[in-house]
């Protein structure tokens, strides 16, 4: 992964140097994978070095806007370093000497929201394993699906199979034409805190993509069994509950298994994880 971009402070900037930069003044919320190359070119367009101003609760190693930052430094080459502040600094910064200034939609100076983990230990989860021969085409065809997909780190892949025959192939999707792959950075370098997750992503999973498709098909996915490459999140599992699923086979554990696996058990739905 690029270096981690370098945090500056207002202090390091005399007047000649701040005529000389653009101060690009943005929200987390407004970074994701929909604007992503919107900052980028409005960053190239300037023709100049800039330095990013974000809300200092929100740039915090380990939280979702400390890690969209690295992403976004990762395709903007002119970007010069990131200044976390508070909303009197910026306040005061936004009538200082910079050559350009932009503000990126509203800014929101306040507390951040963070997910935490249960202080609870739960018991380990017991789950039935599969190495019968289709199962593992299945899975192997889920993976291949994976290759249509336009989503960016570890897109998923879902196949539904009734009675033998394949109903709907589906994988992760972006509906705002993202060019995702063209992002260099892997996300799994990017240390979240625990809990802590990357709501910025305009994408479908494969499960929901797939049920979806089923519909507008109007094809019934009624007693079906579902190939996944990885375990769904508790979103998709809904959908595929709702949609008559009956078993599901996947490759991969995931974050979900720990939400829902009792979900599935719940609604009796059979749980299979592929052998390697």
């Amino acid at each position: 992964m690029k270096e981690q971009l370098r945090r500056v402070s207002p202090l390091e900037f005399d007047q000649d140097k701040r005529s000389q930069l653009m101060l690009l003044v943005c929200d987390e919320g407004a970074i994701s994978c929909a604007t992503f190359r919107k900052l980028q070119e409005d960053i190239a367009n300037s023709g100049m070095r800039t330095v990013l101003a974000i809300p200092d609760k929100q740039y915090q190693k380990g939280f979702r806007g400390w890690a969209k930052v690295q992403v976004l430094s990762s395709i903007a080459d002119r970007l010069e370093g990131v200044m976390p502040i508070d909303y009197e600094t910026a306040r005061q910064e936004l009538g200082k000497n910079w050559a350009i200034i932009r503000i990126n939609g509203p800014v929101t100076w306040g507390e951040i929201e963070t997910i935490t983990q249960s202080e609870t230990e739960e018991a380990p989860l017991h789950i039935a394993e599969t190495a019968d021969p289709f199962d593992r085409t299945m899975i192997d065809r889920a993976k291949k699906v994976v290759e249509t997909s336009n989503c960016w780190q570890d897109p998923a892949g879902c196949v539904f199979v009734k009675d033998g025959e394949v109903l709907i192939e589906s994988a992760s999707t972006s509906f705002n034409n993202s060019n995702c792959e063209g992002i260099p950075i892997n996300f799994r370098e990017l240390p979240l805190n625990p809990g802590e997750r990357m709501h910025f992503c305009d994408s479908l999973h494969a499960e929901r993509v797939g049920v979806a498709e089923a519909s507008k098909r109007g094809v019934s996915l009624e007693e079906s069994t579902a190939y996944l490459t990885k375990f769904p999140c508790r979103s998709c599992a809904l959908s595929l509950i709702s949609a008559g699923v009956r078993t599901i086979v996947f490759g991969q554990d995931s974050y979900g298994l720990g939400e829902v696996a009792d979900l599935f058990d719940t609604n009796k739905i059979a749980l299979k994880r592929l052998t390697s």
